[in-house]
């Protein structure tokens, strides 16, 4: 599929030579931002980034430049590439929500829908006085539930189970619809309400409704391969090695942060979203860029996604979504009107969100969107 589309891939490897933010003559985008990548890894003592800055555009509906720095494996490593795995944490929500999305289309449920309806008889989804946890709410992070399910006594073979019991037991901590609370476990819950409907695993219903459809074949839960064959060492902020997986509630709720991928996969899911790739599911689009719950000022939640300004203005905003878990970090953005999009994947816990909106501002200057910026 990739071979079809005939992507342009400028691929930029980098020397650790600082490149001067203060020449007299003007930096390209691709310069500066070349720089900021080179600032970021001087400040991180291990581990290694990938960034992919996705433009509207050219042969395959879009073009591509990667950028890379730092080491998968320590000191003595080479940088990450396109190919390299890295645990996307919390992105795995617009995984997610894109599948939901899909099966909304599709007629299988409604946003609407209560939890309770998609559960065994003998689990009883928590309502706060009489009032249900919708789908929406799951979505939204308005379901009035913890950041994480209590319960785990196993780690990492929590099962669904463990799950229902734990839920037959909790009380809400606010009424649903009306407090954005994140959390994990809700959109947990709503990767195994779309495992309930479809009769499979959470993983097999992603990769059948979404991966699949848009050529991402090493995305998974469970590694490929070639995923694991590229898979770096992970870190913490102090340079320390640490055994990274995700995640302790595993495999009952993976919908909130079980996935991992690499820089070749989240682009063109990434393309995907920016309406970049002409597929058989864009029409699930502006579901998910619709605006659910305002956050304050100009802040809001999406399906999964959060739509945001980019400068404190509100000139330019972007969708995005960010991830973490002990040892990698994620974030991925776009900015609609201009078709300009970042991903930025890493092997250690790091500023990746500041880094990819920097990027997002050499192609969207404050002083109003560039359509289809040349860089």
């Amino acid at each position: 599929m990739k071979s079809a589309l005939k992507i342009a891939l400028f691929l930029t490897s980098f020397s650790f030579t600082a490149i001067s933010l203060h020449s007299a003559e003007p930096l390209s985008a691709q310069q500066r931002i070349e720089a900021a990548v080179q600032e970021f890894s001087k400040k991180q003592p291990a581990g290694g980034v990938a960034i992919a800055v996705i433009y509207g555009g050219g042969e395959g509906g879009y073009r591509r430049e990667v950028y890379t720095a730092g080491h998968t494996k320590g000191p003595a490593s080479p940088a990450p590439d396109e190919k390299t795995t890295f645990y996307l944490g919390s992105v795995t929500k617009v995984l997610t929500s894109t599948v939901l999305c899909k099966f909304i289309e599709e007629g299988k449920l409604s946003l609407k829908d209560p939890a309770q309806k998609f559960v065994p008889k003998w689990v009883h989804v928590p309502k706060y006085d009489g009032v249900e946890i919708t789908l929406e709410n799951l979505a939204t992070h308005t379901a009035g539930l913890p950041r994480d399910a209590g319960g785990v006594k196993r780690p990492y073979h929590y099962e669904e189970n463990d799950f229902y019991n734990w839920l037959n037991h909790l009380s809400l901590r606010s009424k649903p619809g009306t407090k954005d609370v994140y959390s994990n476990v809700g959109f947990g819950f709503l990767g195994l309400i779309l495992a309930n409907v479809a009769g499979k695993s959470y993983e097999e219903v992603i990769i059948e409704n979404l991966c699949q459809p848009l050529g991402m074949p090493n995305t998974r839960i469970r590694f490929t391969k070639e995923m694991e064959d590229n898979r770096p060492d992970f870190f913490d902020p102090r340079g320390k090695f640490v055994k990274a997986s995700c995640c302790s509630t595993l495999p009952a709720l993976g919908g909130g942060g079980a996935f991992a991928s690499n820089l070749d996969d989240m682009s063109r899911f990434l393309a995907y979203n920016m309406g970049l790739l002409g597929t058989g599911i864009d029409s699930l689009l502006p579901m998910l860029r619709e605006h659910r719950f305002t956050l304050g000022g100009n802040n809001f939640q999406c399906l999964g996604w959060y739509n945001n300004p980019l400068y404190k203005g509100g000139s330019v905003m972007i969708f995005s979504k960010n991830g973490a878990i002990d040892g990698a970090s994620s974030f991925i953005a776009y900015v609609k009107e201009s078709s300009t999009g970042v991903v930025v994947l890493a092997n250690s816990n790091s500023g990746v969100v500041g880094l990819g909106k920097e990027i997002l501002r050499v192609l969207n200057p404050e002083t109003g969107i560039q359509k289809k910026p040349t860089p």
